[in-house]
């Protein structure tokens, strides 16, 4: 499975906040990505779809087991 990589700065697709993928989970078939961001100087972490997301510059990494 093709995922995209920890470190990967990002934006949301409602609100535009920008941020970085600090986690994967994968759940069967699900992807899902930690994004981390700043908000009034508070640090905040939410769990997003991949469809909810905007990256410029994706980087990709195969992940799973064989």
């Amino acid at each position: 499975m093709e995922v995209v990589k920890c470190g990967t700065l990002a934006t949301t697709r409602v609100g535009k906040i920008n941020g970085i993928i600090t986690c994967i989970n994968l759940r069967y078939e699900s992807v899902r990505y930690e994004f981390s961001y700043f908000y009034s100087g508070d640090y905040k972490q939410i769990w997003m779809d991949e469809t909810e997301l905007e990256i410029e510059e994706i980087e990709t990494q195969t992940i799973g087991f064989k």
